[in-house]
């Protein structure tokens, strides 16, 4: 699944300019993981953020697509790496 959230995203990573990236400060298996608690965690109070006007669509149902792309992209470096 990670490769095909990967692919999916891929062509927005690629558009980014590489001089707007910053190296991460935490580890990319600590903030996926989060990313991935905090998906959970918001189920409840879709309705609450949506009224106060978070974009649903947009920043929560794209979490775990975007945390399986940043898993993947982190293993395909780690490949590379070593």
């Amino acid at each position: 699944m990670s490769k095909q959230n990967y692919d999916t995203k891929l062509s927005l990573l690629e558009s980014m300019l590489s001089e707007d990236a910053l190296p991460p400060r935490t580890p990319i298996d600590v903030v996926v993981q989060e990313a991935e608690n905090l998906y959970v965690w918001i189920q409840q109070d879709k309705e609450a953020l949506t009224n106060i006007g978070l974009d649903w669509d947009t920043y929560a149902e794209d979490l775990p697509i975007r945390a399986g792309a940043c898993r993947y992209a982190q293993g395909v470096w780690m490949k590379e790496r070593y």
